[in-house]
């Protein structure tokens, strides 16, 4: 797989676009731009076409709070999860909201074959270059969850600067962290569809706070997920 460029900005505003038009959808379409959104049980399915790019979808779960209730300023914590579909690709996030930075999660880093690539370009890198490539690999965090009543397990996924959200499931050899990978994302997608609830466990930057768990139920997930995959184009065929 051939490396990327390493400006991290680029990924984020691919993120920070798509929770936008989510948060604007019902003005879009006030505006002129088509949109829809629909109900399924604690989800919703939303899409709004874009005029260059097309359609753009996402299933999204309501704010859930932490089982623990976090003390003042936090009183009012949520987490959320976003899985947003068009013909460029796919993405989830884990959204933290009205909450302090998240920190201290266990680290990993890219495979071996990762650094015999990189060997190859690290001559032609600027100091920034190095530094901003730094960064993004220190991101790269192990996130606890736990699927109904099942042993927990950890996914993969990048805590971006904001220290707010998390982008899951993300290449272990994309170095910018802007390419996901397809295969954990499809099993996470579909494991959303057949169970009941997700625990996500958060630890906080802060060492002063506990870390804090929110079970997101997944009633009508899978109804959302089947309207979605009708919808966007199957990216499997490109």
């Amino acid at each position: 797989m051939a490396l990327l460029s390493f400006r991290v900005p680029t990924p984020m505003r691919r993120i920070v676009s798509a929770l936008f038009a989510a948060a604007i959808l019902v003005p879009a379409d006030i505006a002129g731009q088509p949109s829809i959104a629909m109900e399924y049980g604690d989800w919703t399915m939303m899409g709004s076409e874009d005029p260059m790019d097309g359609w753009h979808y996402f299933v999204g779960s309501g704010r859930v709070y932490p089982l623990r209730p976090m003390g003042f300023p936090y009183s009012n914590a949520a987490l959320s999860i976003t899985w947003a579909c068009d013909v460029k690709g796919q993405g989830i996030w884990f959204n933290i909201y009205d909450a302090p930075r998240i920190g201290r999660f266990r680290r990993w880093n890219p495979p071996a074959e990762w650094y015999l690539k990189d060997r190859e370009i690290s001559r032609y890198e600027t100091y920034e270059q190095r530094q901003e490539k730094q960064l993004v690999l220190e991101r790269r965090v192990f996130v606890r969850v736990r699927w109904d009543a099942e042993p927990p397990t950890e996914l993969r996924g990048s805590l971006l600067p904001s220290g707010h959200i998390l982008s899951m499931f993300i290449d272990p050899l994309a170095v910018d962290g802007s390419i996901e990978d397809p295969v954990a994302l499809s099993d996470f997608v579909s494991k959303l569809s057949r169970h009941t609830t997700l625990l996500v466990e958060i630890p906080w930057a802060d060492p002063q706070l506990l870390r804090s768990h929110f079970r997101i139920p997944l009633d009508g997930a899978a109804e959302g997920i089947e309207e979605t995959q009708r919808r966007c184009p199957d990216l499997r065929e490109r």
